[in-house]
């Protein structure tokens, strides 16, 4: 008999192709709510990353803003080495500079102090030879008085 299948056979084929597709439907079932399990499992995390990523963008911006800070920090802390450093140069400078007229004015005064004392010596010198010539003189003359008091 060549392919001929009575009406039972055809319903016990379709039963089998209709459970089979049931199957089927079923296994596809299966697979969607695994992909939609999947699929949520998935954006939950992809929420979680994108609030970490959201936090990490804020605590990136306070890094910036602190780093900023440091290198505004840092540069006017170079500046104001370079400023001191440059005072201190130039206090240097002075200082020696000072020292110098300091030195020069102090060997002027002992100069002068030299030359006031020696002045003060010959001086007092003269005063005394002047006194002792007076000295002389009024000896001289006591005596002369004297003798001449003796002499009747």
């Amino acid at each position: 008999m060549p392919n001929c299948t009575t009406p039972s056979t055809q319903a016990q084929q379709f039963a089998e192709a209709l459970l089979a597709h049931k199957a089927g439907l079923e296994k596809a079932r299966g697979d969607i709510a695994s992909e939609q399990r999947t699929y949520f499992e998935l954006k939950d995390e992809t929420d979680e990353l994108q609030r970490e990523v959201e936090s990490n963008k804020a605590k990136l911006s306070g890094l910036r803003g602190a780093v900023e800070r440091a290198m505004m920090t840092a540069e006017n802390t170079r500046r104001v080495h370079a400023a001191m450093t440059a005072h201190s140069e130039e206090m240097a400078s002075r200082t020696t500079a000072l020292t110098g007229e300091l030195a020069s004015a102090e060997a002027a005064t002992l100069r002068s102090l030299h030359d006031a004392t020696a002045a003060l010596k010959a001086s007092n010198e003269a005063h005394l030879a002047h006194l002792l010539g007076n000295k002389d003189a009024l000896v001289q003359l006591s005596l002369a008085s004297v003798g001449a008091a003796q002499t009747p």
